[in-house]
């Protein structure tokens, strides 16, 4: 009988991108199963922990003063990792890569790990983007191998520590195995789809594409270049357009910080949604976009290649062929059949149905 659950997260700036999986499983823990359920972070910022509160959550965290923020916060974490009592009767879903859960007093509880992606194999895929001073110590970590052994370590307690490892894509179980972890299943993560469904008017008169951390800075520079002389408009949302070059950002028309009703409308309105990365274990954009009835030029790995279906809901290409391929479907246009084919597969990773997934794995584990 579970009497208590709690969701481990990773250092928490806001409730998107990978804190949305446990914080959303949260939610229909304490709301529609009626389980007492604890949000823990080594980190939760106030007014996230104000909303969790409200919210009915219980919310555990040292709060511990971190040195950095942003998507370097994690890596923090994961430094830093910490060791987390539960009470019995409990059931943990860790989605952390710096909290393990231990017993308290002898008493034991049912464990979930979701692994979300590796540290190191990020860290590896993002180097050659970051700044020459970030990259030269990175690189010089990545080739004593301190980093890795870490993480494989790591990542061998929360195996060990738990009753069930699932990876939220093919791509990701796929990168834990080759560290020697068994996988027992996949769940991909929970889209409100609802949220991004568009039937407005479209004008098809411009590229949309995300600027995040996964973003290569050449590769846009390039993208912009060629655009530019094909009187081909881009537009590009996300939390890292500051950090581009000037040259890159007079020529493109930046949206930061945009709420959800606007985001959908900049989905719905472009020609497709185009998504270049480094490193990608899922990614929400591709499945945002194919919701709001717009297909997705992407590569043809990693975990996007398993949202889009080639030539169906979108394009799967090499990086080398992205830009071609884009021009061409600039040019030559696609069927308007595809935008019903985005909403069918988007329905493939609708919260309701990812949720019940979860609540089978937890019945099942606890029964």
């Amino acid at each position: 009988m579970i009497e208590h659950a709690y969701i481990l997260l990773d250092p928490i700036e806001c409730l998107r991108a990978s804190i949305a999986p446990g914080y959303i499983l949260g939610r229909y823990l304490l709301n529609d199963l009626g389980i007492e359920t604890t949000i823990v972070s080594i980190f939760i910022k106030d007014d996230v922990k104000e909303k969790l509160e409200t919210e009915g959550f219980g919310v555990e965290s040292p709060n511990k003063k971190m040195l950095t923020s942003g998507s370097i916060l994690t890596f923090e974490g994961w430094l830093r990792k910490t060791y987390f009592k539960v009470k019995k009767n409990s059931i943990v879903v860790n989605f952390s890569q710096s909290l393990i859960p231990v017993t308290a007093n002898g008493n034991g509880f049912k464990s979930i790990y979701y692994a979300q992606g590796m540290i190191v194999e990020a860290l590896k895929d993002l180097e050659p983007d970051l700044p020459m001073h970030y990259r030269l110590v990175l690189k010089t970590l990545l080739m004593t191998n301190i980093l890795k052994k870490l993480d494989s370590n790591l990542v061998k307690v929360f195996r060990k520590t738990s009753d069930l490892f699932i990876a939220n894509s093919r791509f990701c179980g796929q990168m834990y195995e080759k560290y020697g972890v068994k996988v027992d299943d996949i769940i991909y993560p929970p889209v409100e789809i609802e949220k991004f469904d568009y039937n407005g008017p479209r004008s098809n008169d411009y590229v949309l594409t995300y600027i995040g951390k996964e973003t290569s800075p050449l590769f846009l520079e390039k993208l912009v270049k060629v655009c530019k002389k094909k009187g081909i408009k881009i537009k590009a949302f996300g939390m890292k357009a500051d950090f581009l070059p000037k040259k890159i950002k007079k020529d493109i028309e930046i949206y930061k910080n945009i709420p959800t009703p606007e985001l959908v409308k900049l989905y719905g309105n472009a020609r497709l949604t185009l998504f270049i990365f480094n490193q990608e274990p899922f990614g929400y954009v591709p499945v945002e976009s194919l919701a709001a009835g717009t297909p997705v030029l992407t590569l043809n790995e990693q975990g996007p290649s398993e949202s889009i279906v080639d030539g169906e809901t979108g394009w799967l290409v090499p990086k080398s062929k992205i830009i071609p391929k884009l021009l061409e479907i600039w040019e030559q246009g696609y069927d308007e059949s595809m935008r019903t084919k985005c909403k069918e597969r988007a329905k493939n990773f609708a919260m309701d149905k990812i949720l019940k997934e979860w609540e089978e794995k937890i019945k099942d584990l606890v029964e």
